[in-house]
């Protein structure tokens, strides 16, 4: 009779381990559903971030690009008033050393601007844009310090 009772225990807890079992793998097969949600929220991310590191990188070599070349701090500190790169009276030496040193994946524009006023893009764009700027002081012969501010945007 005892032996019958062990064996009756002994399958009443192998009934109830199956049930622990299951369970077991249902939350691992769980777990292991969302860290794969997670990786593939945080990869999407990081392509993304690259993008604008790119956009970021690009736009710091077009300042830099200009602040360098006494041709072009030439060309901004000439410049009477608050101008776009898209519009009339812009410098054609920035202008064409911009369309040489623009994103293909993105767009940027640039704007120069007094010294010691608001710098801001005229159009709205729908993207996160990247916005650089330095202030371009002088030349040999002439003192009218300006910003020049890029705006950059991944399409």
């Amino acid at each position: 009779m005892k032996k019958r009772n062990m064996n009756m225990e002994r399958k009443n807890i192998m009934r109830k381990n199956k049930k622990g079992w299951i369970k077991l793998i249902e939350a691992f097969i769980a777990t292991m559903f969302l860290l794969g949600v997670i990786a593939v929220i945080v990869q999407s991310d990081k392509f993304r971030n690259d993008d604008y590191s790119v956009v970021e990188e690009r736009a710091t070599k077009i300042i830099r690009g200009i602040e360098i070349d006494d041709a072009l701090r030439a060309e901004v500190i000439a410049v009477g008033t608050a101008v776009e790169s898209g519009e009339g009276g812009f410098p054609d030496g920035v202008k064409t050393f911009l369309d040489n040193h623009n994103l293909q994946l993105g767009e940027c524009v640039l704007k120069i601007c007094p010294a010691g006023t608001d710098c801001l893009m005229s159009e709205d764009i729908d993207n996160e844009i990247f916005s650089k700027d330095v202030l371009i002081t002088a030349t040999k012969d002439i003192y009218d310090p300006k910003t020049l501010k890029v705006f950059c945007w991944a399409e």
